[in-house]
């Protein structure tokens, strides 16, 4: 989670385009998109087993239910921090729903803070989907904490859960297959997922979906914590409508595959985590999102030296006027709070590269984890992040973790230990 880099007025502004999703045509004319293909798909194959077709919507939003639950803070606050409120990015989920999409208002439930309960949550999540129609699509956004119990089930945490019973008071992420799948008549359904351990959603959809296609979207790995910003969330947005950002090959598109590419490009860049995505069914990697419809080649990445001879990743926002004067560029830390942006002068700025590979599949490293540091080893490596398994310990505890985590010696004997 983190603000959006085009900025809000110039986002807003592009917020109505034109996107092809069920029923609408842009750019491309005849070229499907995601929930398209999903619809068509799927209805075609049912139709054909039932001899008969589905009945068209009079108007495409009228094939899409809606679901968002966003909890930023939590009535156990000892043992779920709050996230700030101000700049929520579900609010402009609903909107692209509501107003670009025009997806009727009883077609979307949103929960927010108090409201999400696990009773409501549970309870209107239910109803919505009973209420689906053959060949419809889902859209499924959750936004808080996510927390996972052994043996690998993540929850999602709703505004009354008790951190000392998450598998009592959490909203089990493979509960919310189930539900799809028992209750949603629908084609397909697209989730996304905001959390700490929100990967555990795509691994689930993949585990125990059959009769929905699914297309999943999560901030983080099963395995690992997320951040609390909204990096993923406006990577999605930019997605859904239209950034050329996401669209790798400038072929005037984005796919599934660009925009899950595009998100976890950012998360490991501006968050030092790893993303996660799946599809399953009839959808695939190739499905369209949405044609571009604005130019948004965002701010440059790159590395900035600072006064402790470190190189920091930052973007440059713009140019700026730094000490006596003297032209500079004013940057925003990768990882750290706005408030830490500075104007910087333009000799310590230079091009971000990705930082060699230091540590090579299978050698030993020690590895930081709250506080303590551990024997591991090195399974692989991706966008400068390592993959590590911790010695003595299963790969339920495997992580992504950023170098900066990681040793090649010792710090401390015998691990796990603090220096």
């Amino acid at each position: 989670m983190r603000r959006l880099e085009l900025g809000w007025a110039s986002f807003l502004r592009v917020l109505p385009a034109v996107l092809l999703w069920p029923g609408t045509a842009g750019a491309a004319g005849d070229a499907t998109t995601l929930l398209e293909e999903a619809r068509a798909g799927t209805a075609s194959a049912r139709a054909s087993k039932a001899g008969d077709s589905p009945a068209p919507a009079s108007n495409p939003g009228d094939s899409i239910w809606v679901f968002i639950v966003s909890v930023l803070e939590w009535q156990d606050a000892e043992s779920f921090a709050p996230f700030p409120k101000q700049g929520r990015r579900d609010d402009l989920l609903a909107r692209f729903f509501l107003e670009d999409k025009k997806v009727p208002e009883d077609h979307v439930v949103r929960l927010q803070d108090a409201e999400a309960t696990l009773k409501a949550v549970k309870g209107r999540f239910s109803r919505l989907l009973k209420r689906s129609r053959r060949g419809d699509t889902l859209f499924f956004y959750y936004a808080g904490h996510g927390a996972r119990r052994e043996p690998g089930v993540t929850s999602f945490v709703p505004f009354d859960a008790s951190g000392s019973n998450i598998p009592g008071t959490g909203w089990a992420v493979p509960d919310i297959i189930k539900g799809i799948e028992t209750s949603f008549k629908g084609a397909s359904a697209i989730l996304a997922a905001d959390a700490c351990h929100s990967g555990g959603l795509c691994a689930a959809a993949r585990a125990r979906g059959g009769r929905v296609s699914y297309a999943c979207l999560a901030s983080a790995q099963s395995s690992s914590s997320s951040t609390g910003e909204w990096t993923f969330t406006d990577s999605l947005l930019r997605g859904l409508t239209g950034s050329s950002r996401p669209d790798a090959d400038a072929d005037g598109r984005t796919t599934f595959g660009e925009l899950a590419s595009h998100i976890e490009s950012e998360m490991a860049f501006a968050e030092s985590q790893l993303s996660a995505s799946a599809v399953t069914g009839s959808l695939d990697a190739g499905l369209k999102i949405a044609d571009v419809s604005y130019a948004d080649h965002g701010p440059p990445r790159a590395l900035v030296r600072w006064k402790d001879g470190v190189d920091y990743r930052a973007t440059v926002l713009g140019a700026c006027s730094g000490e006596e004067g003297k032209p500079g560029l004013k940057v925003h830390y990768a990882g750290y709070k706005d408030s830490a942006d500075e104007c910087v002068g333009q000799e310590t700025v230079g091009p971000f590269v990705e930082p060699d590979r230091e540590h090579a599949d299978g050698s030993v490293v020690y590895a930081s984890w709250d506080g303590l540091w551990y024997k591991a080893s090195v399974k692989g490596c991706k966008l400068g992040l390592y993959h590590v398994r911790y010695d003595g310990w299963s790969a339920y505890w495997d992580e992504w973790v950023p170098p900066s985590r990681l040793r090649a010696s010792a710090p401390c004997s015998p691990p796990p230990c603090k220096p």
